[in-house]
């Protein structure tokens, strides 16, 4: 996943921007698309805040996993928004940056190893399909 966003910056939620290969080398990645106007993502999200830092701030040591972010929001400033108002501590790809338009698929299945030990979380809305899968 680091070769997808090779000479990338990414951004966290207070804004700074974070070297994508640094961040994200040898890191599990989910890939979270969403927006703040999808009411189903929005029910979401919680879901996944609560997923992310039990991985990541309840486990020692924390599992090797981190989401990127990918808005369909209608403007930087609405990201923003929905980022400071429900996102965890996960990164984003920046709201300009134009790879956030390239064709990811409709279907997004991430396989964890058997250390990561991730739960099983399903959510299927029109604009999102999210399945998180423990591979045992």
């Amino acid at each position: 996943m680091v070769d997808v966003f090779s000479g990338r910056l990414l951004v966290s939620k207070d804004g700074r921007s974070v070297d994508a290969e640094e961040a994200l080398q040898n890191k599990v990645v989910g890939l979270y698309f969403s927006a703040g106007w999808c009411s189903p993502c929005r029910d979401f999200t919680p879901v996944l805040c609560d997923f992310y830092t039990e991985l990541l701030e309840e486990t020692q040591p924390p599992a090797p996993f981190e989401v990127v972010f990918i808005s369909s929001d209608h403007s930087a400033e609405e990201m923003a928004g929905y980022m400071r108002a429900m996102h965890g501590d996960w990164l984003a790809l920046p709201f300009h940056d134009p790879y956030k338009h390239w064709s990811w698929g409709s279907e997004l299945v991430l396989e964890f190893p058997e250390t990561l030990e991730a739960p099983s979380v399903e959510h299927h809305s029109q604009q999102l399909t999210l399945i998180l899968s423990d591979v045992h």
